[in-house]
């Protein structure tokens, strides 16, 4: 029996067949979702049309069969043709479906892979009116204003009131399943995030430490510098270059790391590229700023160094 949840949970096992081409099988076949929905599903759940139209009260148990495909869909199963006004079925041999006519194609919902920790899936989707195909059971979706009470218990009532002997599952909020599903991968991102501050941290007092260590092994040089008419700031200027050469080579070790090694990360990533420039460039002007920070200090500290005293401790 078929099986599938609104988003984020669900992946369909369905075969699709296409009127006038031979079924597809082995390496070959792929996977699709089997859906019927209502005509508000698509305005609900805030899903844009790309082509075509969506159900209408029209298309009732007596017209034309119709149907909706995702864009994931028509990219795989029609990818040099217009999807728009081809015939296509699931095939069922125990339930034998009738062909419909695509009339619209929406975009993709992004879908969580159960089983597998932060992957997501862009299932191929067939979309069939309800009036058209009813199914043994349904899901209801229900988009309610922002700050207002959901209308959970009040639905249930209000299905009660038709038919009790109807069974009513529990109502969820659409966040709550979302949060359910990425809680723990978040608490990964907050750890993971903490231990990289931490990192950071210590990177700038570390190089706060080697740079005060540079200036007091070479207070006597920096005296004699300033002795003999050297300006502060080339004072400063000679402190910052020994500061950020260390700097600029991590962060070009850093930059070939991350690149190479993003084609790994890419199953822990939702929402961003693992080789995203805006991300990389983020990346890198914080520990820029960090290392401008942890160098300024000590070049300060070194340019308004007093020659005399600097000459005197040595």
């Amino acid at each position: 029996m078929r099986r599938w949840r609104q988003p984020p949970y669900g992946k369909g096992t369905e075969v699709l067949e296409i009127f006038g081409r031979p079924l597809q099988r082995g390496s070959a076949m792929h996977d699709v979702a089997d859906v019927t929905i209502t005509t508000g599903y698509f305005v609900t759940l805030g899903v844009r049309l790309l082509r075509g139209r969506l159900f209408t009260d029209q298309d009732r148990p007596n017209t034309e069969p119709v149907a909706i495909v995702d864009e994931s869909l028509a990219r795989e199963y029609f990818p040099n043709a217009d999807p728009i006004g081809q015939r296509v079925r699931i095939r069922d041999e125990r339930r034998p479906h009738a062909w419909a006519s695509v009339v619209g194609v929406v975009e993709t919902e992004r879908r969580a892979v159960v089983y597998q920790e932060m992957s997501w899936t862009e299932p191929a989707t067939v979309f069939r009116p309800l009036s058209q195909e009813t199914d043994r059971s349904v899901s209801i979706a229900i988009r309610a204003a922002p700050g207002s009470t959901p209308p959970g218990a009040s639905v249930q009532r209000e299905i009660a009131s038709l038919d009790a002997d109807i069974a009513v599952g529990e109502f969820q909020l659409l966040r709550h399943d979302i949060a359910v599903f990425l809680a723990y991968p978040r608490f990964r991102a907050v750890l993971l995030g903490a231990f990289a501050a931490l990192a950071l941290l210590l990177a700038a007092v570390g190089l706060y430490g080697v740079l005060g260590q540079f200036i007091a092994q070479r207070r006597k040089e920096i005296g004699v510098r300033l002795a003999l008419g050297a300006q502060p700031r080339d004072v400063g200027r000679l402190v910052a270059q020994h500061g950020a050469m260390p700097v600029f080579a991590g962060l070009a070790i850093g930059s070939a790391c991350a690149v190479a090694l993003g084609r790994a990360m890419a199953g822990l990533l939702y929402g961003v590229q693992p080789r995203d420039p805006f991300t990389l460039a983020a990346v890198g002007l914080t520990l820029l700023l960090t290392a401008l920070i942890a160098i300024s200090l000590p070049a300060r500290r070194a340019a308004s160094a007093d020659p005399v005293d600097s000459l005197r401790q040595e």
